[in-house]
């Protein structure tokens, strides 16, 4: 009599995966997506690239989850790897919206930092002889530069004398919108500042705005 048959339960494809797992392929993916920052973002901005970021974090996942899965198999897919058990779909969107907010982030951040750096570079410039005077409330301006007849607004002006953070070659003016009634200071180069409390002057308060920015910055 033969023996009787070993009955063999198929497969599950529920999930199978346990959460340590998961969260080793999750770190795996943060440390690769952190290693190919540069190469990734520079592959999205390249002119008629036909990719989207949502893809390249696919790819990245795919990969990572195929390195993972050699010591199982050597051919397992992103789809294998799904029907098997070891990761559920859920999972999958999981881990891509992670990286996705991961690399928004990063790219925020890093827009943010640049943005500072640039205002520091302003600031730290302004260190030398020409915030000395300027914090000294000097006018360092030739006496071929004085107009011969100046009015009491334009003699305070000249008192004050803030030099441009922008070009550092010219000194602002102040103005008054006409039909706002808004203060705002100018300069020879473009530069134009609009000041919305004035508490002194409009000079007075943009050299304020200027020194506190330089002390936070320095």
């Amino acid at each position: 009599m033969p023996p009787p048959s070993v009955h063999r339960s198929p497969l599950k494809r529920l999930s199978l995966s346990p959460p340590v797992w998961k969260d080793q392929l999750r770190q795996r993916c943060l440390q690769r997506l952190k290693r190919d920052r540069s190469e990734l973002l520079a592959k999205l901005r390249r002119p008629g690239a036909r990719t989207s970021v949502s893809e390249e974090i696919q790819r990245l996942v795919a990969h990572e989850q195929h390195d993972a899965s050699l010591s199982t198999s050597t051919a397992a897919s992103v789809d294998d790897l799904l029907l098997m058990g070891r990761l559920k779909e859920s999972d999958y969107l999981e881990i891509v919206h992670a990286l996705e907010d991961a690399l928004r982030q990063e790219t925020e951040e890093e827009m943010d930092e640049d943005e500072e750096l640039r205002l520091a570079e302003h600031m730290a410039e302004l260190e030398d002889a020409e915030l000395e005077a300027m914090l000294a409330n000097m006018d360092l301006m030739d006496e071929s530069q004085q107009p011969q007849q100046s009015s009491p607004e334009e003699q305070h002006q000249e008192f004050i004398s803030v030099l441009c953070p922008i070009c550092k070659a010219d000194y602002l003016r102040e103005h008054a919108d006409t039909q706002t009634s808004v203060p705002f200071v100018t300069c020879g180069c473009g530069f134009t500042f609009h000041v919305k409390y004035v508490y002194h002057s409009v000079l007075e308060d943009f050299q304020d705005k200027i020194v506190n920015a330089f002390m936070t910055h320095r």
